[in-house]
């Protein structure tokens, strides 16, 4: 019956008939197969039970008589267009069977030969297309060359815009087929830190370098976590050595200053020249950075302190600054909801002026949304009410941010996260009487009328002094 069903899906898409005259069939003494590139392999006698017991028990010589032309690359292709169908008939290791490269090998002496001299020479174009032509998913250049490629041409100041997008497309590429290590990365931390603060304007690389620089860092990081964390050795991680909170902490501290810079340029100013650009720029660098934080936080056996640490560097940046633009992005931003939620419990913590001793739960959220109050922006003049606005946005943040942590387990470790199978443990701050609610919306309609009618009441006086 699975054979049956087998060639009435392979028929309509693979020419299946014998080009042979039935006397030629049966004089036939084996079994001939298209390979897919001009050539015939031939099949005795002896291979024909084991290939009846791959297609079932039912198939008879005769039905065999009928497949002997199946190409091979046909075959492939129809599995990708039918998808499960022919996922369920075809034999599981045969459907995910993939193409061999070989061991990765360091590319030939002569090749490394041309490269080096047009190095040598100072010739970045024929670097560039000797790589580009020699590099293959088998094939791969030894670290001095991967660091010319980063330290050479793309952080070169003087270097063109499109060789140094050449270069950086050639370090990806690189890096999907042949993923660094710890011990073969061509940067460190101290390149980003010299790169980063560079305040010399000669020196100082363009700002859609140093987006590409660290788009590129962040794929490196990110590979090698992945990698490590099924291997469940995250310890041994490039991520572990640049970014712990338990040993590189200060690294983390650099992160996030960059971060606040990043945030304080997208959010940009009537002085750019060319701001649409820049914003867009700087953005980029503001996802990389979170997504960096990510990885510091989860890299550690204990995310909730690492959480706390990072949670109290973020909180000292923000209330440092009182344009309500930079806080909204930064929050809007953040890639990890334990982070987040710890960040929004500091900062309405402090706005709150009266404090009780709940742990985080919805009961301390009810408590914020009632008794915080966040400072007016200096851009709102009479506008009192975004300053509510604002408040209600962070109460939703955390209100989504906390469930995802409840739900997700976000407070375990990443390598024991899959095995909380159960539900959340919600406790008893979490269950809220419904006559709290009410109080809540009592309150929050008459803050809304006052403030309404402040504002009016503002608005007129302003208007009676403009009178002559």
């Amino acid at each position: 019956m699975r054979a049956t069903h087998l060639h009435s899906a392979l028929c309509p898409q693979i020419c299946l008939s014998n080009p042979l005259s039935e006397r030629g069939c049966q004089e036939q003494e084996g079994i001939r197969l298209h390979n897919g590139l001009g050539q015939v392999e031939n099949i005795q006698e002896d291979s024909v039970s084991h290939m009846m017991s791959d297609f079932g028990p039912g198939m008879s010589g005769q039905e065999l008589q009928h497949k002997q032309y199946i190409s091979h690359i046909q075959l492939k292709k129809l599995k990708k267009q039918m998808g499960a169908v022919v996922q369920d008939l075809i034999d599981e290791e045969e459907e995910e069977e993939e193409e061999d490269y070989g061991p990765p090998e360091l590319l030939c002496r002569q090749s490394l030969s041309l490269v080096y001299s047009t190095i040598e020479e100072n010739y970045p174009e024929g670097t560039l297309q000797l790589l580009s032509d020699f590099l293959q998913p088998r094939y791969y250049p030894p670290p001095d060359i991967m660091a010319h490629l980063l330290r050479g041409i793309l952080m070169d100041p003087h270097c063109p815009d499109v060789l140094a997008l050449e270069a950086y497309s050639l370090l990806m590429r690189i890096q999907i087929f042949h993923p660094s290590d710890i011990s073969s990365l061509s940067w460190d931390w101290g390149l980003l830190t010299a790169v980063m603060e560079q305040q010399d304007s000669s020196k100082r690389l363009r700002l859609d370098v140093r987006c590409m620089l660290l788009q590129y860092v962040l794929q490196i990081l990110d590979d090698d976590f992945q990698q490590k964390l099924c291997m469940q050795k995250l310890h041994l991680s490039i991520t572990k050595a640049m970014l712990s909170c338990e040993q590189r902490f200060t690294h983390v501290r650099d992160l996030i200053c960059w971060l606040f810079e990043a945030v304080s340029l997208a959010v940009g100013s009537k002085e750019n020249k060319n701001p649409k650009r820049e914003r867009n720029e700087n953005l980029k660098m503001v996802m990389v950075f979170q997504k960096m934080l990510v990885l510091a936080l989860e890299v550690d056996r204990t995310p909730t302190c690492s959480s706390n640490k990072i949670s109290q560097e973020l909180f000292h940046t923000i209330i440092s600054s009182q344009k309500r633009e930079h806080r909204l992005l930064l929050f809007d931003t953040l890639e990890s909801n334990l982070l987040k939620c710890k960040l929004l419990e500091l900062l309405l913590d402090y706005e709150c002026p009266q404090k009780i001793p709940v742990p985080m739960s919805l009961s301390l959220l009810l408590h914020f949304l009632q008794y915080s109050t966040l400072p007016s922006d200096p851009m709102d003049g009479s506008e009192g009410w975004r300053r509510w606005e604002e408040l209600m946005q962070l109460i939703w943040m955390l209100l989504l941010s906390y469930e995802e942590v409840m739900k997700g387990h976000l407070r375990c470790s990443v390598t024991e996260r899959s095995t909380y199978g159960r539900a959340p443990t919600w406790t008893m701050n979490d269950r809220v009487k419904d006559y709290r609610l009410h109080r809540l919306c009592d309150y929050w309609t008459a803050t809304s009328l006052c403030e309404r009618s402040a504002a009016a009441a503002t608005k007129e006086l302003l208007l009676t002094c403009e009178l002559p």
